[in-house]
């Protein structure tokens, strides 16, 4: 229905295109998993490379909000307990940079215990 040239869709989007068989980051959309958010975006069942299912809405995998299950992230974290002599050995051009957030959050620790 249109009032006055304008259509009841306020996205003007019309029908949600299907995303399913494609691929955003590290995630495969599978199907429509049948459930809408607040915003009415579809949810779609996916499947990360690590094998973990998950719905992500349309909108989260076309603006690339969301890329993985979170595998990727948890990769990337470093234990707290890691010896430095093991962080030498881990890969990666951002190893200083985790070494100064660690350096960091113990500092913020420090402040907080005083």
């Amino acid at each position: 229905m249109t009032l006055g040239g304008v259509s009841d869709n306020i996205c003007g989007m019309g029908k949600p295109q299907d995303l399913t068989g494609r691929v955003f980051g590290r995630l495969k959309v599978l199907a429509d998993s049948g459930q809408r958010d607040g915003s009415n975006h579809v949810g779609y069942l996916c499947q990360c490379e690590c094998g973990n299912l998950l719905i992500v809405t349309s909108v989260n995998l076309t603006r690339g909000k969301t890329t993985s299950c979170g595998c990727a992230a948890r990769k990337m974290q470093v234990p707290p307990d890691t010896p430095p002599a093991d962080l030498q050995t881990l890969r990666g051009d951002n190893l200083r940079l985790r070494m100064e957030m660690r350096a960091l959050r113990r500092e913020l620790d420090g402040l907080r215990a005083a």
